[in-house]
């Protein structure tokens, strides 16, 4: 609470939800990653690696509500900004840097910087080095901006990585419904519980646009077939 400034535009949900709205992922997923992908729901929740986990932590209804709370529709992302009281649009940072194992952030972040322009809003790119921005959400003074990041599934790793208000990493969003999960998972071992409790926090992320979820990846070998069978 002492470092949120709660005149950023993306406290607002509606806000939240119009930068997801305006985002063209499937024109994003074939010119960039050539298609092979699959769609990410909530950050980063997978529905077959967590559920080995933690049976039945996977919503179903986040595949069948998505399209209408975040599929593609800058009509929609337009109404929302105007609802919020950001009609004429507003301005903010993305910053953009490589990391290994996803060349293609860089471009990713400048089709999402289209895709929101579109909508009448101003993003203003910064290509930086990733330590300076690891610096600024470490210390919770990356307010207001968008960075993307990439990372492999594990609900519980992200929920206490992400979205932890104390003595955690990243802080990219917070709020007490999360907390007290996070309070009853340190109590709970039962993985039943412990799989209804994150489930709870995924819901919530899903129902308040926490993060922008995009895709999950791939990794992908070649193989000489006269070397390997």
């Amino acid at each position: 609470p002492d470092k949120l400034d709660a005149k950023v535009p993306f406290v607002d949900k509606r806000v939240r939800q119009a930068l997801n709205m305006a985002i063209n992922r499937n024109a994003i997923a074939n010119a960039i990653l050539g298609g092979k992908v699959e769609p990410m729901r909530v950050s980063r929740v997978h529905p077959k690696e967590d559920s080995t986990l933690w049976p039945e932590i996977y919503n179903p209804e986040w595949d069948t509500r998505f399209d209408g709370l975040y599929g593609y529709n800058p009509a929609k992302a337009k109404a929302l900004l105007q609802e919020a009281g950001y009609g004429a649009g507003f301005e903010f940072t993305i910053y953009l840097y490589t990391l290994p194992g996803l060349p293609e952030i860089v471009e990713i972040g400048q089709a999402l910087a289209l895709d929101w322009q579109a909508i009448g809003l101003n993003p203003k790119i910064v290509e930086i080095d990733f330590p300076r921005v690891r610096e600024q959400y470490r210390t919770k003074s990356i307010h207001g901006a968008v960075w993307p990041l990439r990372g492999s599934p594990n609900a519980l790793n992200i929920l206490r990585i992400f979205n932890k208000a104390e003595g955690s990493v990243v802080y990219a969003y917070e709020h007490p419904f999360i907390e007290e999960r996070l309070e009853a998972l340190g109590q709970a071992v039962n993985p039943t519980e412990r799989a209804r409790l994150l489930r709870e926090a995924a819901d919530h992320k899903f129902n308040e646009f926490a993060a922008i979820p995009m895709f999950w990846l791939h990794a992908e070998a070649g193989v000489n077939p006269k070397y390997i069978a």
